[in-house]
């Protein structure tokens, strides 16, 4: 079953976070919780909002990857690449566009190490 598309301004909350996935009637386990408060962590500390500038598409989504492996055994459940895709321009008011030579960007933003 595929899951419903994020909503645009998805909340910083996890709790709110978590509240849409129970209204969209999925469950959630105490690991997947956990993995919804790392992606909002991931969000909070790693991503920045600019005027001028992107960041490329693959580049964050390595990062939430790597962050989340880091943490957790295994691979995210609940955000994969499409649920991050949709988190981020949600969450971020952008879109994904082609740059060139650096392939897909979310403009507007940067990540932050």
């Amino acid at each position: 079953m595929a899951q419903p598309a994020f909503p645009r301004g998805i909340p910083a909350d996890p709790g709110m976070l978590a509240g849409w996935f129970r209204q969209q009637g999925i469950p959630l386990e105490h690991d997947e919780l956990e993995e919804l408060f790392l992606f909002e962590t991931f969000l909070r500390r790693h991503v920045l909002p600019v005027p001028k500038g992107d960041v490329q598409c693959m580049l964050l989504w390595n990062e939430w990857v790597r962050t989340f492996r880091r943490e957790q055994s295994g691979f995210p459940v609940l955000i994969r690449e499409k649920e991050f895709q949709a988190a981020v321009t949600g969450r971020f008011a952008t879109d994904i566009s082609s740059n060139g030579a650096r392939g897909l960007v979310y403009p507007g933003i940067r990540f932050v190490p």
